[in-house]
C-alpha cells in the first residue's frame, strides 16, 4: 500500500469524520485499479472519480509539491500518497507493471506477457545472466559457480536447480532467507535443490531455496 494519504486541495478543517470514513473506503477501492498512466506530470483537465496516476519527476499545477507519488481524483479534488519502496501499480498506458525501487518508477520485466513465468532451460549452469533469462530455471551439474550480476531490471527472477551430487556455489550481494524469516546478508552460498534468486533494488539478490537447509553460508 501507498504510505501518507492525504488530500492536496482540501483544507483540514473541511473535514469531518463521515468524509473520512467515505474517502479511506474509496481510496482502497482506487488503489485496487490500474492506473491510468505513469510519470505523467500534468494533472488531466477531465478526470472521473477513482482515476488515478503516478505523478512524473517534474510535475506542475495541483501535482507540483508531489513527484512520483499515486494520485487519486477523489469527489471533486486529488488525494494523493508517497510510494513505499516495491510499491507495484499496473499501467494501462503502456499495457506494462511498474515497481518503485525506492528511487523511481520502474518497468518490472516480463515474459510472454506476464509478471513471471519459469522456463525450463535446457542450458546447464553457470550462465553469464542477462535481463533476457527472466523466468528461466536452469539445471546445474557437476561442481560450478555462478555469479549474481548487479544492473538487471528491477524484480528481475531466475531459478538455479541443483540436484546431483556436484556443489553449487552462488556468489555476489546476497541476502539469503532463514530460519528465523529474515534475510541474512552473504557475499556467497553453497545450495542444493531448487533456489529462487530475485534482484531487488538493482544490485541485491534475494534467495529462497525449497528447504533452509538447503543453503550453506
Amino acid at each position: 500500500m501507498p504510505s501518507l494519504i492525504q488530500r492536496i486541495d482540501v483544507a483540514v478543517g473541511q473535514f469531518d469524520k463521515e468524509i473520512l470514513i467515505n474517502d479511506n473506503e474509496s481510496i482502497l477501492e482506487g488503489y485496487n485499479h490500474p492506473v491510468l498512466q505513469v510519470n505523467l506530470n500534468t494533472p488531466p483537465a477531465l478526470a472521473n472519480n477513482l482515476d488515478s496516476y503516478i505523478v512524473g519527476s517534474a510535475p506542475s499545477g495541483a501535482w507540483s509539491a508531489i513527484p512520483k507519488y499515486w494520485v487519486m481524483w477523489l469527489n471533486g479534488g486529488w488525494v494523493a500518497a508517497s510510494p513505499t519502496t516495491r510499491l507495484r501499480v499496473y499501467d494501462l498506458a503502456t499495457s506494462a507493471y511498474y515497481r518503485y525501487n525506492g528511487t523511481d518508477w520502474v518497468v518490472e520485466v516480463t515474459v510472454s506477457g506476464v509478471p513471471f513465468t519459469i522456463d525450463q532451460s535446457t542450458t546447464n549452469a553457470p550462465i553469464i545472466i542477462t535481463n533476457s533469462d527472466h523466468g528461466k530455471s536452469y539445471p546445474c551439474n557437476g561442481t560450478i559457480t555462478q555469479s549474481l550480476p548487479s544492473g538487471l531490471a528491477d524484480g528481475f527472477q531466475i531459478y538455479f536447480d541443483n540436484q546431483g551430487t556436484g556443489t553449487l556455489t552462488i556468489t555476489g550481494t546476497l541476502k539469503i532467507f532463514t530460519t528465523s524469516g529474515g534475510f541474512q546478508s552473504a557475499s556467497s552460498c553453497q545450495v542444493k535443490g531448487l533456489c529462487h534468486c530475485r534482484q531487488v533494488g538493482g544490485n541485491i539478490w534475494r534467495l529462497v531455496a525449497e528447504e533452509f537447509s538447503n543453503i550453506v553460508v
